[in-house]
């Protein structure tokens, strides 16, 4: 996520839900939408702290889905120095 310098992102947590055994490389992208990235933005425009979740499937090499993850980010507009 690039909501820009003005702001501090880390990870906050995260699960997987396995639903095949994998083997090999597998594969897990996580989208962000610009309209997502605006509802950030506003949402800790005051200082607050925001913890958006993210979801994404995994996949094997042959791109069956082998498990989903979700990614929870802290999100919180940095104070002027």
């Amino acid at each position: 996520m690039r909501p820009g310098p003005a702001y501090k992102v880390t990870h906050a947590a995260g699960s997987i839900r396995y639903l095949a055994p994998a083997r090999g490389t597998v594969r897990a992208r996580f989208r962000i939408t610009e309209e997502q990235i605006s509802a950030i933005r506003a949402a800790t425009d005051g200082g607050e702290k925001h913890l958006p979740q993210l979801s994404a499937d995994i996949s094997d090499e042959a791109g069956r889905t082998v498990a989903r993850v979700t990614h929870t980010l802290y999100v919180r507009k940095k104070k002027p120095a």
